[in-house]
Formats: C-alpha cells, sequence, structure tokens
C-alpha cells in the first residue's frame, strides 16, 4: 500500500493533544526560523521558509476572493 509518509503513527487522540500541550509549553525561543537555522541547519531553514513562502502566496490568493 502506498502512504504519503514514510511512518505513520496511530495513537489515543488524549494522549497526541498532552504531547501537543507539552511541546508547546517547551518551546524556549523567540524565532522559529532563527532556531531553526541554530540546531538544524540553514539548509532546513531555507526548505522551512520555501514552504512558508507557498503557503503564504495562497494565504494572499484567498484573501483577494
Amino acid at each position: 500500500r502506498e502512504c504519503d509518509y514514510r511512518f505513520r503513527v496511530r495513537l489515543p487522540r488524549a494522549a497526541w493533544a498532552s504531547y501537543v500541550a507539552g511541546a508547546v509549553a517547551a518551546i524556549d525561543y523567540p524565532n522559529f526560523k532563527a532556531a531553526v537555522a541554530a540546531t538544524q541547519g540553514t539548509e532546513r531553514a531555507h526548505t522551512y521558509a520555501d514552504v512558508w513562502s507557498v503557503m503564504y502566496a495562497l494565504q494572499v490568493r484567498a484573501d483577494r476572493q
């Protein structure tokens, strides 16, 4: 069977909600893009910036409608 992701996790909604809440509480940086560049490298930061650009353009087009 083909999937869009290499790995998939199945878990109860409450477990996922608890994980997300903990991850949000653990955020300790003032700027996401700068933190990505510092911890994961500039190539990944540029990839995230590319995704941001595509999503921003989508938002702008939706706002014009």
